[in-house]
């Protein structure tokens, strides 16, 4: 019999005659177990490894009487204070927690090993769950292929494998993913709005790099705007909308698009944008080929550049100018930045700019037409 309190964790322990066994005390992490008392009113303390598991356990006196060691997939050997195997491979001392702190359940006479990971079993001798990924098959009705690959396996193509198949580093509080110590809200939050970070990004598809799309009207004075499109720490795709006024030697009517440098990650934001760019460029009839450079308020290089082929008519051979960009308006897209992600663009929103002076023309061609929605 077993008292657990809201997080899972087995506070006491009594057999089936209602004799008790241990209490156990637990640290900050889940599965950090501290200090377990047995029923002869012994305490003992652990000492863990980087995943929380048991490397040795402690009498009162600081005398470690037990130790552990584990392969990859935590099939654990269990060894005298001398480290020397011990002959059954049970703990001596009726310490049940060891690999990444689960409990380790020994059936059939010690035949069978497995271990309770809340939402499965696990068995570390095979290194796999024992049953599927009760995340795995989730059909979405909103796709027109209502068992797309990516609602599927939300972590691999096998629904069995522990850890993502990198248990040295990972592990998998929950029996449901390779996490950092989730809660269930928690990992499918994670799943759902960045599908993990770390792994699943590049197993549903390449990050789309930032672009931009624009047009420019240049008179020596000119005016045009901009729509630049990044992804954000958390994958998701952000699209800002950009008044660019400009001064400087150019005689050009066109389009312009192409890629934007050192945007991404943590620079994806309009405030890396805003400021002053040094444009330069060269046209042969309506085809030319420009490159942006921006600068910081102190003249300093921003990080960020443009470069990319532009269309246009009274295109005259070069252009070297200076550039304001300010931001007027800005979206974000959910998870935008993986392939497979079905969420709607989000609402425009101001982001301190002045939105362009003849909102009729100008303003609703840009959001017609210059977008990147891709």
């Amino acid at each position: 019999m077993y008292y657990n309190n809201n997080n899972w964790q087995v506070l006491s322990e009594y057999d089936g005659s209602n004799n008790f066994q241990r209490n156990c005390v637990y640290g900050n992490y889940i599965d950090e177990v501290l200090m377990m008392t047995d029923s002869g009113s012994n305490d003992y303390y652990y000492a863990h490894d980087h995943l929380f598991s048991p490397a040795a356990l402690i009498d009162d006196n600081g005398t470690v009487v037990e130790r552990y060691e584990y392969d990859a997939y935590g099939d654990c050997n269990v060894l005298d204070a001398d480290y020397s195997k011990d002959p059954d491979g049970i703990s001596d001392y009726g310490n049940p927690y060891l690999f990444t702190g689960r409990r380790l359940d020994i059936l059939d006479e010690g035949n069978f090993k497995i271990m309770y990971y809340r939402s499965r079993y696990y068995d570390p001798e095979t290194g796999r769950l024992l049953t599927h990924d009760p995340l795995g098959i989730t059909p979405n009705p909103e796709r027109p292929n209502r068992f797309n690959i990516f609602d599927h396996y939300k972590d691999s193509m096998s629904l069995y494998q522990y850890a993502i198949s990198n248990p040295i580093v990972n592990k998998d509080t929950y029996g449901l993913i390779g996490d950092p110590g989730f809660t269930p809200e928690e990992t499918l939050e994670v799943i759902d709005n960045i599908r993990d970070l770390n792994l699943s990004a590049p197993a549903h598809g390449v990050l789309r790099p930032a672009g931009f799309v624009g047009f420019e009207i240049h008179f020596v004075v000119g005016y045009g705007q901009s729509s630049v499109s990044c992804c954000d720490e958390e994958l998701d795709r952000r699209e800002f909308m950009f008044i660019k006024s400009c001064i400087g030697g150019a005689l050009l009517i066109g389009f312009q698009g192409g890629l934007v440098l050192g945007l991404d990650g943590a620079n994806c934001s309009y405030d890396t944008y805003d400021g002053w760019f040094y444009e330069g460029g060269g046209s042969l009839g309506p085809w030319g080929l420009g490159v942006d450079i921006g600068y910081n308020d102190d003249g300093s290089f921003s990080g960020v550049g443009e470069i990319g082929p532009s269309l246009g008519g009274g295109a005259v051979g070069f252009q070297s100018s200076w550039c304001f960009y300010e931001c007027y308006q800005q979206r974000k897209k959910r998870c935008g930045c993986v392939a497979g992600c079905d969420y709607e663009w989000g609402q425009w929103t101001s982001c301190g700019g002045s939105p362009p002076s003849s909102p009729a023309t100008i303003h609703d061609l840009s959001l017609q037409y210059l977008h990147l929605d891709y």
